[in-house]
């Protein structure tokens, strides 16, 4: 069961704690720019391949 964290006090509490991992995802070139499209950062240390 995910942890929720509903305010700053809670994640006070779980510093130094083990909250686990998520599956591995690969992040494709093109999501990467349609990231960059969205926020408006294309520089290019974002972006270059």
């Amino acid at each position: 069961m995910p942890n929720l964290v509903v305010d700053f006090d809670k994640l006070l509490t779980l510093s130094g704690t083990d909250l686990g991992v998520t599956d591995y995802r690969e992040i494709t070139q093109e999501q990467i720019n349609k990231f960059a499209d969205a926020t408006g950062d294309d520089q290019w240390i974002h972006v270059d391949p």
